[in-house]
């Protein structure tokens, strides 16, 4: 079932979460899942939204959003670091495919973020990457998914700090700014922050 793109931020905020609704209630409409959804985008892409999130397989974005093909640019990495590969892939989704929501979605219970907390040895490339969370946490020992929450807001001005394009594009009301955290027991998706200066 095709659904009609949102075309100003907040009804593209406002979509998505009426996706997560649906799907909290077992009523998904499974909008835009078809194959003839596929052939069309064969020929280009126009995704309302875009999705920072983190890679954990138990955070699937399309399902948790009730969206299909072509609806959501998703950009996945562990911890959803805003790093460069991820903060140029959206800026790509925002100045070259004209998505008019940005979101940041952390997890609860994520393990990078419980990583950083614990900041103990791990292997490999993995200490980039805590790095990279590690400084949005407080200095004080706080629970785990307060450090979900800070790391969200964090990976935020992060995008902002390090994008010219993307601060224009929310000081210029062109995209909305959003922070969010997906409880993995319900599915349910909770807005932590919210940025643009515009109205639309």
């Amino acid at each position: 079932m095709p659904t009609t793109r949102p075309t100003t931020p907040r009804e593209a905020r406002d979509s998505l979460l009426a996706g997560n609704r649906r799907f909290l209630a077992d009523e998904p409409i499974g909008p835009n899942r078809g194959l003839d959804r596929m052939a069309a985008l064969a020929r280009g892409q126009e995704p309302w939204a875009t999705i920072l999130g983190c890679a954990d397989s138990r955070v699937p974005l399309e399902i948790l959003f009730d969206a299909g093909f072509g609806d959501i640019f998703v950009v996945r990495v562990a911890g959803n670091v805003a790093s460069s590969e991820t903060v140029a892939s959206i800026e790509y989704s925002v100045e070259v495919l004209g998505t008019p929501l940005v979101v940041v979605l952390g997890h609860t219970g994520c393990g990078a973020v419980q990583a950083a907390v614990d900041n103990g040895r791990t292997p490999g490339r993995i200490p980039a990457l805590l790095r990279q969370i590690r400084v949005a946490l407080p200095s004080a020992p706080v629970a785990i998914d307060e450090a979900v929450e800070a790391n969200v807001r964090h990976q935020i001005q992060a995008l902002l700090d390090d994008s010219p394009n993307l601060r224009d594009a929310c000081d210029e009301g062109r995209i909305l700014l959003v922070g969010a955290v997906v409880d993995t027991g319900t599915g349910e998706v909770r807005i932590v922050d919210e940025r643009s200066s515009s109205e639309g």
